[in-house]
């Protein structure tokens, strides 16, 4: 499971382009893991502790909380038009707002995924390769 939601994280960062060698495209895989595991309700997603989050990750990783937020900050700051096309948001994009984008945007394809098992009567995709 671990590598499968890491694996839809790298997959919506590099569909904005976010270069898979930066330390930011890092941080970020890290955060929205993080996040992700820590819900509960989806519902309650805007609630998310934010800043507990970033200190988590500077525990972990060993940087300083600004070094990380400004990391965050200027990996979003040249994909903003990108990030708000992508999500059809129309809204100011920050740090926290991107994080709820990407675990709502996580948990429709969840839903979605869930849906398409459903309706193959819990067979999923069966393909015959020869």
């Amino acid at each position: 499971m671990q590598k499968v939601l890491k694996a839809r994280i790298y997959n919506i960062l590099m569909n904005l382009n976010i270069s898979l060698t930066s330390k930011g495209f890092r941080l970020w895989t890290e955060l929205i893991y993080q996040a992700y595991n820590k819900i509960d309700d989806f519902r309650d997603i805007a609630l998310i502790d934010y800043d507990g989050l970033i200190k988590n990750l500077s525990r972990k990783s060993k940087i300083k909380i600004n070094s990380i937020e400004r990391t965050l900050h200027y990996t979003l700051y040249a994909k903003k038009d990108g990030i708000k096309r992508y999500f059809d948001y129309k809204g100011i994009i920050n740090n926290k707002t991107f994080l709820i984008l990407v675990l709502e945007k996580l948990k429709m394809e969840e839903e979605t995924n869930a849906e398409r098992n459903k309706k193959a009567d819990g067979k999923g995709i069966t393909t015959i390769l020869y």
